[in-house]
Formats: structure tokens, C-alpha cells, sequence
């Protein structure tokens, strides 16, 4: 078991490099299902991965973008450790002319975490590395060495806490930092002098939530969540923006067989904006609905997995611009998406996770059919996982 907690803990060094792990059943469900691949880097739930020695799983998404999705998992007595590296690989592009030679790095991103878990509670440490463009170009007739740094780093630590309240409820209880830097500098070397120029702004996030079930009754299981993420930005010398969404969220569960389980869920988003530059505050409500469902065609084989959404897009709006006030109820815009897939327990200790979004390309959100071909069915839509416990 050290063998492989120091494996673990070498992984993070050697990617030094967050943000949630999604399982396909739970992308395919509209997020409301969830699997060992969900719960191994959350901050309240790692425990009820339990693997007796080690879990692990790999994602694929497209291999012609580069794109990673590692995660690994594993305790001893008293200490749960996890990582995960993923995102997609910068692109390096080479040049050299008779006039020039230039090395960039562009586009790409970079994300991974660690989390440690103990007693009830977890922490996690996570940053993500987005280069826009990373250059260096030299020319020759005149010399000149221009280097630019364009891209954003995210360092972030999130805590959690499962507290045992009254009638055997378990409060769920999370917090969240993170700090963004975007970067952009110039730096241009000609004739023994150089100027340097920047644009470099700051986000500060803060979020904080709970979650617990209301009842479970039979075959019926209420639960809520609410939770912000509070999002602060600098504009200028004096000016700052801040966003404050508040999320609210219910879901009913509701489990008809050993075979057959669905969930209904039910949220809104109230998202209030404020600059402090142009005195203009905004506020907005967002509410959701989505439906899931897990079919068990197979016993303990194999499962369909099927989801939707329909998101009215803020049908409700108010806005103060000084002493002027506006209230608006707009028409509203709804947008359904449809998503589904499949697991199958390949044996009890190993599973393959698929997302295959047949139906939204199918309908769409207009009900308009965008399948060109077989083949552009499976290229666009078909993502897979594969997840191990022993």
C-alpha cells in the first residue's frame, strides 16, 4: 500500500499540475446519477468510493485534440489519497526562415488536483495552466527578440465536511478558493534595449454550499442543494465587477426496481452582476429542469443511461443603471438537450462508462436532425471510460 501511495504522490509531482471529475452516466443523465469516478475527488463523498487497495479510471475523448483524463485512488487506515491529470496538450509550432525563427505554444489546457480524505472531512488542491500563446520570435534584418506570455493560471483549494444532524440527516457541507491570473506581457529585445508590455488581470472565486437529502421514504428519496460561487474581478485602477450566483436545486429519486431508477430534477439560477466602475447592477433568474433515468437491461451488467434538460434561458431581468430602473419579462427561450449512454460491468472489479448522444443529434435543441453520416455519429458524440477497483 506505500508503494502506492508514493506513486500517487510522485504523479502529482511529475505533472505539477481541476475541476470536477464527470463520469459519463453522470454526463449522460443530465447530472443527476453519479459513479465512483464522481465521487473519488469530491470533498464530501470520496468515502463511499472505499476501494480496498486502489481505483483508477481513463478517459477518451478525442485523440486527435491530445486530449488526457487519468485519475488514480487509494487509502491506507486513515488517509485517502487521489489525483487526477487531464486536459488537452498545447500545440507546439516551429518556424525558421531566412528572415525569422520563432518556437510557440498555443492553445491547450492543463488541470489536475489531490485530495486527501480523512475521518469526515476532505481536502482538495488543485491549479489549471490555459496557454493562449507562449512565443519567441527572433528576426533577423532588424534584430529583434520578441517573448509573449498570453495565457491564465488557477491555483485552488476546496474543503468539505459531512455533519450528522437530526432524524440520521447528513449536512454536506463545502467551500471553495480560487484565484485566476490572466496574463498577457510583451517583452521585445532590439539593440541592447527592451520595452515591456502587459494587460495582466485578477479573478478572485469563492464558494461555499450544502446538501442534504429531505426524506427517504420507500422508494423515494428528496434531497436539496444551494450553493454560490461568488466570482470578484478587477477592472482598471478602481473599478471591480462582481457576479453572485445562487443556486438552488431539488431532486426526487425515485428507485421502481432493482432494475429501473429515475431521477427528476428541478433548480433555478439567480445570478446577480455588479460594476462598481458604471454603477450598473443586474440581476437575473434561470430556472432548470431535467429528468434522468438508469435502466438495468442486463442485471448487473449492463445499463442504459438516458437524460434531459430543458434550461429557460433568464426569462426574468432586472437592472439599475443609477437612478434609472428596469424591469424585464422577456419571452422565454427554452433549450432542451437530450443526452444518453450505456454501462457495462465488464467483470465486478472492472467497468467501461460510454456516452453516446444518439438522441440529441437525433432531435437537437430545434428538433432539426444533424447526422450527416454513421461515421459522424460515432466521431461527434461517442466518449468513453474505463474505471478499475480492487
Amino acid at each position: 500500500m506505500k508503494k502506492i501511495i508514493l506513486f500517487m504522490a510522485s504523479l502529482l509531482m511529475m505533472t505539477s499540475v481541476v475541476f470536477a471529475q464527470q463520469s459519463k452516466t453522470n454526463e449522460s443523465t443530465a447530472e443527476l446519477f453519479t459513479n465512483d469516478v464522481d465521487a473519488y475527488m469530491n470533498v464530501n463523498d470520496w468515502a463511499t468510493v472505499n476501494p480496498e487497495k486502489i481505483f483508477g479510471f481513463v478517459g477518451y475523448t478525442d485523440l486527435s485534440t491530445a486530449a488526457i483524463n487519468i485519475g488514480l485512488a487509494g487509502k491506507t487506515s486513515n488517509l485517502y489519497i487521489g489525483s487526477y491529470f487531464g486536459g488537452k496538450l498545447p500545440r507546439l509550432e516551429r518556424e525558421k526562415n531566412s528572415s525569422q525563427s520563432s518556437i510557440k505554444w498555443l492553445s491547450g489546457e492543463i488541470f489536475g488536483n489531490m485530495i486527501f480524505g480523512f475521518n469526515n472531512m476532505g481536502i482538495q488542491t488543485r491549479f489549471n495552466f490555459k496557454p493562449t500563446e507562449l512565443s519567441t520570435v527572433k528576426t533577423k534584418s532588424p534584430e529583434v527578440k520578441t517573448v509573449k506570455s498570453n495565457f491564465s493560471l488557477t491555483p485552488g483549494l476546496s474543503f468539505g465536511i459531512n455533519l450528522n444532524g437530526a432524524n440520521d440527516r447528513v449536512y454536506k457541507v463545502w467551500v471553495d478558493f480560487d484565484f485566476v491570473a490572466n496574463i498577457d506581457k510583451t517583452k521585445e529585445v532590439s539593440s541592447g534595449s527592451s520595452t515591456t508590455t502587459a494587460s495582466n488581470t485578477y479573478d478572485l472565486n469563492l464558494g461555499a454550499g450544502v446538501a442534504f437529502d429531505i426524506s427517504k421514504k420507500g422508494m423515494a428519496t428528496h434531497s436539496i442543494a444551494i450553493g454560490t460561487d461568488v466570482d470578484l474581478k478587477k477592472l482598471g485602477t478602481n473599478a471591480l465587477q462582481m457576479d453572485l450566483p445562487i443556486n438552488v436545486d431539488y431532486t426526487a429519486g425515485f428507485a421502481f426496481t432493482d432494475a429501473f431508477e429515475l431521477k427528476v430534477g428541478t433548480g433555478a439560477e439567480f445570478l446577480m452582476k455588479y460594476n462598481s466602475g458604471t454603477e450598473i447592477f443586474n440581476f437575473n433568474v434561470t430556472p432548470s429542469l431535467k429528468t434522468g433515468f438508469v435502466w438495468m437491461a442486463v442485471p448487473e451488467k449492463f445499463a442504459l443511461n438516458f437524460g434531459t434538460e430543458v434550461a429557460l434561458l433568464s426569462p426574468f431581468k432586472f437592472t439599475k443603471n443609477g437612478d434609472a430602473i428596469n424591469w424585464n419579462f422577456d419571452t422565454v427561450q427554452g433549450k432542451l438537450t437530450a443526452k444518453s449512454g450505456f454501462t457495462w460491468n465488464i467483470t465486478k472489479n472492472v467497468a467501461l462508462d460510454g456516452n453516446l448522444n444518439i438522441v440529441d443529434l437525433v432531435i437537437g435543441d430545434s428538433f432539426q436532425s444533424s447526422i450527416t453520416s454513421l461515421d459522424s455519429l460515432f466521431d461527434e458524440t461517442l466518449t468513453l471510460q474505463v474505471s478499475f477497483k480492487y
